[in-house]
């Protein structure tokens, strides 16, 4: 997000020496983060199936606020049983709560 936001800056007021040398910064740190996060997975298998499950929560968050969002907009009446938690049981990714 920092790096997102840096980028969204960059054109109304950073320098583009500044915004070059940040973004450099920036995206060493995030490189040595996904070196230091595939090392840790390695040594504990357990944390790649807390990542995914976590990745899956979000994505189903995201897929309520977009039927929020309609609803808010007029352009949905009700909310519509969501789709990802249904499709996720179906593969075996979720259990029925």
């Amino acid at each position: 997000k920092v790096l997102e936001n840096l980028s969204k800056q960059a054109h109304k007021t950073m320098e583009p020496e500044f915004y070059q040398q940040h973004t450099a910064l920036l995206q060493e740190q995030i490189d040595a983060f996904q070196l230091e996060i595939a090392r840790l997975q390695d040594e504990h298998p357990h944390l790649r199936s807390l990542a995914t499950d976590r990745l899956r929560q979000e994505l189903i968050a995201i897929e309520a606020e977009i039927y929020a969002d309609y609803m808010r907009a007029g352009l949905l009446k009700y909310k519509p049983e969501p789709l990802l938690p249904e499709m996720f049981i179906s593969k075996g990714f979720l259990e029925r709560p």
